[in-house]
């Protein structure tokens, strides 16, 4: 038990010293051995010939480890128990290695907007955040590439952002973007498109007469995820990101049966070279497409 302390005590909260003895107390209660008999087995077992009898410490602490999985202790309990168990077989010389442990991170799970909750939204929203989420939540692209989006970013085949907008009936919005970032730029371009939704609240939003290199978002990322935290804390109860808005599109795409490597490539992922011969469509076929699924992803009307 002294090797246990002697090793945590490095740079170790003095509560996870006083719990650690009590989790190892734990460990040997289900390996029905006291730390002396651990350590002597497996001082033993390191010099066998045969893996399986090298590593029967590490299986049982797998074992232990799924145990407690079963018994719904939490991952971070888990994550501290195993630290406790490892650290007194490291402070005795022969470690443990190679066993996977839960992280002891809880991962929070964001509810997935509905067509609904973003009608509330954009209905409370200021115009700038109404407009956010209506182009991310029709295309799918990253806050990064939204960003950089300017009225001059031009369609080899319907013109300008900008002109597109003008064009009452120009709808959906063809949007060539190039894939990467700052010096990874030049990975290739991609295909997206704005819906009705995000071509209204542009209009309402942008000055279309601005110069043509302006931005149709002047603020940043973190901006953006302020504007989306405080409309959808109001709506849903909880608090939205664009990651978010982009997974909405996916899903959402996914369930009107668009195929998936289309749907991330309108998100802009790399398929490769091979992929995008095959599954990616002319940009007129893709158009259709995207107006036979926008239903799915639409605001519904008041």
């Amino acid at each position: 038990m002294d090797r246990l302390n002697a090793k945590a005590r490095g740079g170790r909260e003095p509560s996870t010293l006083r719990i650690f003895p009590y989790y190892l107390f734990k460990f040997c209660e289900y390996a029905k051995k006291d730390p002396e008999q651990l350590i002597t087995e497996r001082l033993q077992d390191q010099k066998s010939d045969e893996m399986s009898t090298r590593r029967k410490h590490e299986e049982l602490l797998t074992r232990w480890i799924g145990k407690m999985q079963e018994d719904r202790i939490s991952s971070n309990t888990i994550a501290t128990s195993c630290g406790a168990v490892r650290s007194f077989y490291a402070a005795s010389y022969v470690p443990i290695i190679g066993v996977y442990v839960p992280s002891g991170v809880a991962v929070k799970i964001f509810r997935l907007p509905t067509p609904s909750d973003l009608f509330q939204m954009v209905d409370m929203s200021e115009p700038r955040a109404k407009a956010w989420i209506c182009c991310q939540k029709d295309s799918g692209i990253s806050g990064g590439d939204l960003i950089s989006l300017r009225l001059d970013n031009k369609s080899p085949i319907y013109g300008t952002i900008r002109s597109q907008l003008l064009k009452k009936d120009s709808i959906p919005v063809h949007v060539y973007l190039e894939r990467g970032k700052g010096m990874s730029r030049g990975l290739g371009h991609y295909d997206t498109f704005f819906g009705k939704d995000a071509i209204s609240a542009l209009r309402s939003f942008i000055d279309l007469n601005a110069s043509p290199d302006a931005k149709l978002f002047n603020f940043t990322e973190k901006t953006a995820e302020l504007l989306l935290k405080a409309v959808s804390k109001q709506v849903m109860g909880e608090h939205i990101t664009p990651h978010i808005l982009r997974k909405f599109f996916n899903t959402y795409m996914k369930l009107a049966k668009v195929n998936e490597s289309v749907i991330e490539y309108w998100m802009g992922h790399s398929l490769g070279k091979v992929k995008s011969a095959y599954f990616v469509p002319p940009v007129q076929e893709q158009m259709k497409l995207y107006m036979e699924a926008y239903p799915h992803i639409a605001i519904p009307k008041k």
